[in-house]
């Protein structure tokens, strides 16, 4: 899939995802101002370094996230934009999905969920709600 296919939601998420992972968390910071409301930057900040540390530990032969410029989703990357909008949408629990991935922080799926839950309702707050896919389409790639 290409990233020009998702809606700015997806595009936003995918993007602070990736620029954290790439270049650390401290690098988004001054988009985060413009993005999340200012009462909640330092939160959305601490959540996703914490995120990204557990992209970190992925045992993926390929990193789970693809370059920032890299015009293709991952499907790492497919994956966690679904649980974002799973959780936004609060249509249930994410927990297999997590554990798909195969992060070893997934071992702690409630830690890990929590994280993208506080992610999730980050994006949320600053109008940045992402569409949700029925669980069949949701699983293919």
């Amino acid at each position: 899939m290409l990233c020009r296919h998702l809606t700015l939601a997806q595009q936003v998420a995918i993007w602070f995802v990736r620029r954290a992972f790439d270049a650390g968390v401290e690098a988004t910071e001054r988009t985060a101002r413009k993005v999340f409301r200012s009462q909640f930057v330092e939160q959305a900040l601490d959540t996703l370094a914490a995120l990204t540390e557990a992209l970190h530990q992925s045992p993926l032969d390929t990193p789970p996230v693809h370059p920032l410029r890299d015009r293709t989703l991952a499907h790492e990357e497919f994956d966690l934009l679904t649980v974002l909008a799973v959780v936004q949408h609060a249509h249930g629990s994410s927990v297999g999905m997590i554990e798909r991935w195969g992060w070893p922080a997934a071992s702690d799926a409630g830690r890990v969920i929590e994280m993208l839950t506080k992610l999730a309702t980050h994006f949320d707050d600053a109008g940045h709600r992402l569409p949700f896919a029925p669980p069949s389409s949701a699983t293919t790639h």
